[in-house]
Formats: structure tokens, sequence, C-alpha cells
């Protein structure tokens, strides 16, 4: 194996573990977050809070987990495809 491709995979392989390091650490933070709200009384859910957009904690988290969700896999799969190998189809997964 010549010098370079052994370079080239070395880098690919640290990619990879910094991506798993962070597709986990998201993964911990969504169990957090669900952990916390599992105990929340069901009445905060449809509470409305105050400010200038008067928003439900249900109508809060939907919008997070919809769109705020699309705009971070937009964002990873652009950085993908910038990083990506020559003619290396980068899957496009749309949330």
């Amino acid at each position: 194996m010549t010098r370079m491709k052994q370079d080239l995979i070395s880098e690919l392989s640290e990619f990879l573990s910094f991506v798993e390091e962070i597709v986990e650490e998201t993964i911990r933070n969504r169990q957090k977050l669900i952990e916390n709200l599992s105990v929340l009384e069901e009445d905060r859910f449809s509470a409305v809070y105050p400010g200038e957009r008067q928003f439900t904690l249900e109508s809060y988290i939907r919008a997070f987990f919809t769109s705020h969700d699309k705009h971070h896999m937009n964002q990873i799969n652009n950085f993908l495809r910038q990083k990506a190998p020559l003619n290396a189809p980068v899957p496009n997964r749309d949330v």
C-alpha cells in the first residue's frame, strides 16, 4: 500500500471516529431531553408560555424536532458532500 493511501485511510478513520463521537453525544443529549420531559406534568405541555410568539411546550418541541433537525441535517449533508472523496456518493438523509 502506498504512503498516500495509508495517509488517506488514517485521515478517514480519524474523521469517522470524530463523526461517531458527535452522533453518540447527540444521542445522549436526546436521551437526557426525553428523560427530563417525561417527568413533567401533562398540563405543562399545553400551557401557553408568555412572549412574543406565545408557544406551548408541545408546539416548541414539535418545531424543534422538525425544522431545527432538518436544518442541522442539511448542514451535515453539505459538510459530508464537501469532505467526500471524489466520485464517492453521499447519501441524502433528509429528516
